[in-house]
């Protein structure tokens, strides 16, 4: 069975945006000296695949970053036409139910763009 190992940026008051939607909390981390990696690097390094909602995803782009090459990128969307764009596939479905798929393809599922992924075995997510 595969990890779901989840990666969030949360406040201690329990948020992720601000109250307009910003996360300009994020910075104050990286305002004095080098810039740290808080074990990101080694993160990235595990997994294989990326699921986020479509504001992160929508605020991934005006940040200059469409997609976490090399892995399979997965959007939850209910505003955007499902399908695969751009290194980006677009699901409506439960993502408990992805989750699941992912989790049963086991950790040694191959890692590649040909191989079968949830969404090719099973359409429903579209």
């Amino acid at each position: 069975m595969r990890k779901i190992k989840p990666r969030v940026a949360i406040s201690l008051d329990g948020f992720i945006a601000d109250t307009r939607g910003g996360v300009d909390w994020l910075h104050r981390f990286h305002a004095k000296g080098p810039r740290e990696d808080y074990g990101m690097t080694e993160f990235f390094r595990s997994i294989d695949t990326v699921l986020m909602g479509r504001h992160t995803h929508d605020f991934a782009l005006s940040h200059g970053v469409k997609d976490y090459p090399g892995m399979e990128n997965f959007v939850f969307t209910r505003t955007k036409p499902p399908g695969k764009r751009d290194g980006v596939e677009y699901i409506s479905g439960d993502p408990a139910e992805l989750i699941a798929a992912l989790r049963a393809m086991g950790d040694d599922a191959p890692r590649s763009e040909s191989r079968e992924t949830p969404t090719k075995k099973r359409r429903k997510y579209r």
